[in-house]
């Protein structure tokens, strides 16, 4: 799950919750529930993450695949995982789903 990779990267980095925050522009309380899986995540949040924690690829694998404007909604975390299998299906499959066909 997203939210234990971000914890498991957070305490190798030695960073309290607050120190995360702080760096991130959030409050502790958000990287919490962000860690249990009780809130939604935005790109531009992964973003930020992804340049403080250092590990880039892992948490943003699958945002490059993404439409432009669908990058500007915010997803559940369940919604990041399928968005995560989905990038490993070829191109012209994952078109053809992102269009309804």
């Amino acid at each position: 799950m997203l939210g234990d990779f971000i914890r498991d990267l957070r305490l190798k980095k030695k960073f309290s919750m607050y120190d995360l925050a702080k760096r991130i522009g959030c409050s502790p309380s958000y990287i919490g529930k962000l860690e249990n899986g009780q809130s939604t995540i935005s790109i531009e949040t992964l973003e930020k993450l992804a340049n403080v924690l250092g590990r880039r690829e892992e948490l943003f694998c699958f945002a490059q695949k993404i439409p432009p404007e669908i990058k500007k909604t915010i997803f559940t975390l369940d919604v990041i995982e399928f968005l995560q299998d989905l990038s490993t299906l070829p191109v012209e499959e994952r078109q053809k789903l992102l269009q309804g066909e």
